[in-house]
């Protein structure tokens, strides 16, 4: 991943909001404009930089999907505890573990988006760092 990937997901576990994310995000881009060096020599790893910031939120959004595949696996492990007779699963092996196998499951598949959440750049970073590359872009909004 990049710098700024790196620094967005350190500062959303450090509780900032999206705006604050964009913001530090935008300065990092302002000052190695200015100075001509890479974000590493200019502010360190994105872990020391973002040590400097904290935000309100406890959870990631990340961690906030990641929850939510957690919520649905467990329903699915008492649904199946309750009537495995629902599922038709005839395999004793399955019969035994579907309910942990679908939780186990979720949890994996909600990696994914919960990682996207975290790593990715924020919408108005994106937008502005457009509009900034694209003065004419501007003009048509």
């Amino acid at each position: 991943m990049s710098y700024h990937h790196d620094l967005a997901h350190q500062l959303r576990r450090r509780g900032c909001t999206e705006k604050a994310v964009a913001d530090v995000l935008h300065t990092v881009d302002e000052a190695v404009t200015a100075t001509g060096t890479s974000p590493v020599e200019e502010f360190g790893s994105p872990e020391d930089y973002a040590a400097q910031f904290s935000g309100p939120r406890k959870r990631t959004p990340g961690q906030k999907a990641l929850g939510v595949f957690g919520l649905i696996g467990v329903a699915c492990m008492v649904i199946y505890g309750i009537w495995p007779q629902w599922f038709g699963i005839t395999t004793p092996v399955l019969e035994q573990f579907a309910g942990l196998i679908a939780l186990l499951a979720l949890l994996a598949i909600g990696c994914i988006p919960g990682a996207y959440l975290d790593n990715r750049l924020p919408r108005g970073y994106k937008q502005r760092r457009r509009d900034t590359e694209d003065p004419s872009h501007e003009s048509m909004a």
